[in-house]
């Protein structure tokens, strides 16, 4: 199908969301779009991702195969991946990185007989799945979780250290919710 071109961008939403086949390819002419507007200086952009890790690795997605899919092989990760490439200006990219995202990455060796798991950019974290939860502050690290590709398309990549919240920001934060009934 297409679109003539100087549509609005609420009827390729709505094409989309009425022809799913269709909604990867809606979605990378918005993001193409918002790049572009961004780099004319019509729009200022802030592209938020949480769990961005999960963008570079293995997802819960199964191949005809029953093998598992990697972010690199589905269009909409592909699309969602252009926006935080630094290619664009005119906005800021925010992103965090999460541990429980993380489901390992392409090129990940695992031994099932034993249980055991490491990766090709980590290799002296070889160790018992067991013992995972001793060695998760090396291996979680923002550069571990997101892999060589994530921190190399993401250039420049500047990590910051958020802590956790405190008693009373959690606290705050609980209200919040309350007050607003979620």
């Amino acid at each position: 199908e297409a679109m003539d071109q100087g549509r609005p961008l609420l009827e390729l939403v709505e094409q989309g969301i009425a022809r799913p086949k269709t909604a990867t390819d809606c979605v990378g002419i918005i993001v193409k779009e918002l790049k572009d507007q961004a780099n004319q200086g019509r729009i200022r952009l802030l592209v938020a991702v949480d769990s961005v890790n999960s963008l570079f690795g293995r997802t819960t997605i199964r191949k005809q195969d029953r093998s598992m899919a990697y972010g690199n092989e589905l269009t909409l990760i592909h699309n969602v991946r252009k926006l935080v490439r630094n290619d664009w200006k005119g906005g800021a990219i925010v992103t965090a990185v999460r541990e429980a995202a993380f489901l390992g990455f392409q090129g990940e060796k695992r031994d099932k007989r034993l249980h055991w798991t490491t990766h090709e950019d980590h290799p002296e974290y070889y160790h018992p799945i067991p013992e995972h939860v001793q060695a998760r502050e090396q291996v979680f690290t923002p550069e571990a979780l997101l892999g060589k590709e994530g921190v190399e398309h993401m250039d420049p990549y500047v990590p910051v250290l958020v802590q956790n919240y405190t008693e009373k920001e959690m606290e705050s934060c609980l209200d919040y919710y309350t007050d607003r009934m979620w």
